[in-house]
């Protein structure tokens, strides 16, 4: 995993070549994070069935509720941890979106680069690039150095 470096403290350097990104990335982490250019969350194994309020829901309700917290999840992603759920029903995953706005602030645009899913213990499981131009890449492939083992 990379090492963040921190140009000050609200801002760590982060530099993929993709400009707009970078300039509004402050900070690129794991776990639960909601920041300027990322948006990620732990999901829970299929096999999950108790609340935490101690109640028994049934099997893949847990997952469809934590994926369920990304606005903007294509159905493929969404499906492909779905399936990944069902074939290994114990497997936690944390789901990453990282995106950048375009405009000005009262006419701003949301645009998601890509998508990234590891495990619990931050190993990459595979990636989506869901950005218009080749750039969306450079800040996906750079953000998961600091997000994975």
């Amino acid at each position: 995993m990379k090492t963040e470096e921190w140009i000050n403290d609200n801002r760590m350097r982060f530099d993929s070549g993709f400009k707009e990104f970078d300039r509004q990335t402050r900070i690129i982490s794991t776990g639960n994070l909601v920041a300027g250019t990322q948006i990620s969350s732990y999901i829970r194994a299929y096999n999950d069935v108790k609340t935490s309020v101690g109640t028994t829901v049934p099997k893949g309700e847990l997952q469809d509720f934590d994926l369920n917290g990304f606005r903007n999840l294509p159905y493929y992603v969404r499906e492909y941890i779905k399936k990944m759920g069902r074939f290994i029903p114990d497997q936690k995953f944390i789901l990453y979106e990282f995106y950048h706005h375009l405009g000005k602030k009262g006419s701003k645009r949301t645009i998601t680069d890509g998508w990234v899913l590891t495990d619990k213990e931050y190993k990459l499981i595979t990636y989506w690039i869901t950005g218009p131009t080749w750039k969306s890449r450079l800040a996906v492939e750079e953000a998961i150095k600091y997000i994975t083992e």
